[in-house]
């Protein structure tokens, strides 16, 4: 428990504007540049959504899906899931961690439990690592088919997203209470 308190109060330090602003940044390129770059690259027909966007899929699924991708498309997946997606967890997270730490800070006092929750987006991260290594591994071993492997990323997935409302609920929280204190403080001068 103590370790978690450490990094808790490590992330509030560096909780500053230019920091957040910084993965802020990397995160839209990501999102509007990167990883449309690559989609774009894997030439699915019909169009299908990559297994990590999906909300749970099952072997059966995911296997239909590699199939539908083809060789160079799963030559694509896989180095997008090795490079690209190794990095992205590490925006995405940071990007939620420092926001989450910004807004909380001012909400609760120091030693509030509520503000460990700012280490809620580090499950969210945990669990799309375990996705994309169950992901890796099927790409690695196609055509062979491990449906358990199938299963255990399909779990990780159902897990991120599942958190996921979870963490962009404490970021509107700590973003109302901030606007909350700052309308109060307007009213205050009137």
């Amino acid at each position: 428990m103590y370790t978690f308190s450490l990094l808790s109060k490590w992330f509030y330090d560096k909780a500053t504007v230019r920091s957040i602003l910084l993965f802020l940044t990397i995160f839209i390129v990501f999102v509007g540049w990167v990883f449309p770059a690559l989609q774009g690259q894997m030439k699915v027909e019909p169009a299908l959504d990559p297994l990590d966007i999906r909300f749970g899929f099952t072997p059966g699924e995911a296997y239909a899906y590699l199939l539908a991708l083809g060789e160079n498309g799963r030559q694509v997946y896989w180095w997008t899931e090795l490079l690209a997606d190794s990095l992205y967890p590490i925006v995405y997270t940071a990007s939620s961690v420092l926001l989450i730490s910004c807004f909380f800070e001012r909400l609760f006092p120091v030693g509030s439990i509520w503000r460990k929750l700012n280490l809620l987006p580090l499950m969210v991260m945990l669990a799309d690592y375990l996705e994309n290594i169950g992901i890796l591994t099927m790409l690695s071993g196609f055509p062979a088919q491990n449906e358990g492997i199938a299963q255990l990323a399909s779990i990780a997935n159902l897990v991120k997203w599942g958190l996921f409302p979870a963490l962009i609920m404490l970021i509107m929280i700590g973003m109302g209470g901030w606007l909350y204190s700052k309308l109060g403080r307007i009213g205050t001068r009137l």
